[in-house]
């Protein structure tokens, strides 16, 4: 197996945020990272689907390479290893707009610090006389990679039209770039990593259209290229979103096989959350989505996560509110393509953006009711009792599905760490106590435990998801929630309470509004931005009920991220 190794210093972080600003007379250099793919992928190829040491079958070349691996870079790369031309057979058509993205290794021949001799070409022309020279097709748009210095120009055969400039960004040898452009038209946008490094109103010559992307390297230049990717048209989000319902976006991208981001999803995020900032009503279900590769439960798991990564995202870096996001992830399960090629399988690995719609709101419940309906009954549900033998109370129990949980919020007292809401024991005797999450962890009986996170989806899950699952909880009527409780049915007979909530000094708030029940997740914090939160934080699931804000429908249950220092509810699970 041929094997690339690099002496090499990988990128020490990436701030999704980082901008870097160049000089350039021109002025068609900006900091902004704008850059957002295409909505149809026409050509993909990360070299999976090829032997180690072949060149690939999906490209013509002149010159010679081969695929190989790195010890330093995951994946699969082709190694330009001889001077020559190297192009995509992208045959379907690349639109007025289009982009193009790869992962790319800048190297030489000589050691050098940073890349000479490499090419990036935007022609128009023929696929089956790609050609050679300074110049190729019948018109084009060229960024020459020289030092540290981008040089461009344009040209065509058909009209005098001839533009040139340069701009300083230094590619150097050995670091991992994911390089995007961006046409729209005649102009051309060029990305390195988050920064806008080229900005060309009037690139694409007149009267021209792009159908070949070509690389080029002289002697000097054997770079590693992996991830490449040409996308057709230019995403209308907005519009997709708010009056068909969904997005398709390819604009949201992982490491492999891992929920971890790519910083190049920064731009797809901040649309979504800008569309979600702009639409105060709206509520949105992120959906993740596989190829085939691999097994059936794995593809399944990583859809999920990958979803909700994107909605953690969301919420920690741009601020959306937790309560307006589900997420979801549905595997292989529902192809857009046959998973029978590289481009193809680009299709299917997407993230879907999906706009729920509310259901109307149930007339309030009558003010005059004092008691709760009698909860109405699911298929296998049983019910029992527990005696907590440290102080004697009996919880009821239910078994929803293969759980057991206790059907009350746990009302034990600890010696620290705990605090009847508003310090006053009558309301422990009805809502159960509230405890920061360390004393959480160990609050429950021999026997039973705080729930994790995933016991809490599984759960959800069974119940219908997110939307759903709320109201199949939640004590019906308005005895213990306020008025007007509406969709909330208890079929489970779970009852869950609004306990509220304590902010760890001296303020409670929320009873009878929200409840909020503490998981075992830590909530784990890689934000250089958010360093001093480390350690602080943890999940909670979260039940509301406001009259006055439709986000917080009474059917729909979240989770949320809270210092551990607050006090919430518990609910214990049984032991398997």
């Amino acid at each position: 197996m041929k094997n690339i190794q690099f002496s090499l210093l990988l990128l020490s972080g990436i701030v999704l945020c980082q901008t870097m600003t160049y000089a350039q007379e021109n002025n068609y250099i900006t900091s902004k990272y704008d850059f957002i793919p295409g909505e149809k992928v026409i050509f993909f190829d990360d070299f999976t689907s090829e032997s180690i040491g072949d060149f690939p079958a999906q490209w013509l070349t002149n010159g010679s390479g081969e695929i190989v691996t790195s010890d330093k870079f995951p994946g699969r790369w082709f190694h330009i290893t001889k001077m020559g031309y190297f192009i995509p057979e992208a045959k379907e058509d690349f639109t007025d707009n289009f982009t193009i993205e790869l992962d790319f290794i800048p190297m030489t021949t000589d050691n050098s610090e940073t890349i000479r001799g490499f090419i990036f070409f935007l022609l128009t022309g023929s696929l089956n006389e790609p050609g050679g020279g300074g110049e190729p097709g019948d018109a084009g748009f060229m960024v020459y990679l020289d030092s540290e210095n981008l040089f461009w120009k344009n040209w065509t055969m058909q009209y005098d039209q001839r533009l040139n400039g340069m701009v300083t960004f230094p590619f150097r040898s050995g670091e991992k770039y994911h390089i995007a452009i961006w046409v729209q038209k005649q102009r051309v946008r060029v990305y390195a990593n988050e920064n806008k490094v080229l900005d060309v109103p009037r690139a694409i010559p007149t009267g021209s259209k792009p159908n070949i992307f070509r690389l080029e390297s002289d002697q000097t230049s054997i770079p590693l290229i992996s991830n490449f990717r040409i996308a057709a048209g230019l995403p209308d989000m907005r519009n997709r979103l708010l009056k068909d319902g969904k997005i398709i976006s390819y604009g949201i991208q992982f490491d492999v096989n891992s929920d971890k981001l790519k910083p190049e999803s920064y731009s797809t995020l901040k649309e979504i959350s800008d569309i979600l900032k702009e639409n105060p009503a709206l509520r949105i279900q992120v959906v993740g989505h596989t190829d085939s590769d691999g097994d059936d439960a794995s593809n399944l798991d990583l859809s999920k996560r990958r979803g909700a990564a994107v909605k953690n995202e969301l919420v920690n870096k741009f601020s959306c509110a937790a309560e307006r996001l589900e997420s979801d992830g549905k595997g292989e399960t529902e192809p857009l393509a046959e998973n029978n090629s590289s481009v193809n399988k680009a299709k299917n690995r997407r993230v879907e953006f999906i706009s729920i719609k509310e259901n109307p709101k149930s007339s309030a419940a009558p003010a005059n009711k004092t008691a709760a309906p009698p909860a109405k009954s699911i298929s296998n549900l049983e019910t029992g009792t527990f005696k907590d033998s440290r102080n004697g109370k009996t919880y009821k129990t239910v078994k929803i599905g293969t759980q057991t949980w206790m059907a009350e919020n746990l009302a034990w007292k600890t010696s620290g760490g705990c605090n009847a809401y508003d310090k006053n024991e009558a309301n422990a005797k009805v809502y159960g106590y509230l405890y920061n999450w360390e004393i959480a962890k160990k609050a429950c009986p021999t026997g039973w435990h705080l729930p994790s996170m995933e016991e809490f989806s599984l759960l959800i899950s069974g119940l219908g998801g997110d939307t759903a699952a709320g109201g199949k909880l939640k004590e019906a009527g308005a005895v213990h929630w306020d008025s007007p409780n509406a969709e909330s049915t208890n079929e489970t007979g779970f009852s869950a309470l609004p306990g509220g909530e304590y902010d760890g000094k001296e303020q409670f708030s929320q009873i009878k509004k929200a409840g909020g029940w503490w998981t075992t997740m830590e909530w784990i914090v890689t934000d250089p931005n958010l360093a001093e939160t480390k350690g602080k934080l943890a999940k909670n699931i979260t039940l509301k009920n406001y009259s006055d804000d439709t986000s917080y429908l009474n059917s729909y249950i979240f989770d949320s991220i809270n210092p551990k220092e607050k006090g919430f509810s518990v609910r214990c699970v049984r032991d398997n």
